[in-house]
């Protein structure tokens, strides 16, 4: 979808930006789909557990910024 939005941005630096953070987020779920079937694997582990909500908050973040990237776009337009 990111790319797709990429492509339709006018400006090279703001589409390479775009493209960046959905990277960015892509990288962060997949992290975090690792991090959850370790806390599951480890049911009881602590550390697990917060790895797994740590990774979770960071694909919130990585979220948000992309949506500020293209909320941005769009009212720049």
């Amino acid at each position: 979808m990111a790319d797709t939005i990429a492509e339709c941005i006018s400006s090279v630096n703001v589409s390479q930006e775009v493209k960046h953070a959905a990277d960015r987020l892509l990288h962060v779920l997949k992290t975090c789909v690792q991090a959850t079937k370790h806390a599951a694997d480890e049911y009881l582990s602590v550390s697990a557990v917060q790895s797994m909500a740590n990774c979770i908050v960071t694909v919130s973040r990585a979220a948000y910024d992309l949506k500020l990237l293209v909320k941005q776009c769009c009212s720049n337009d």
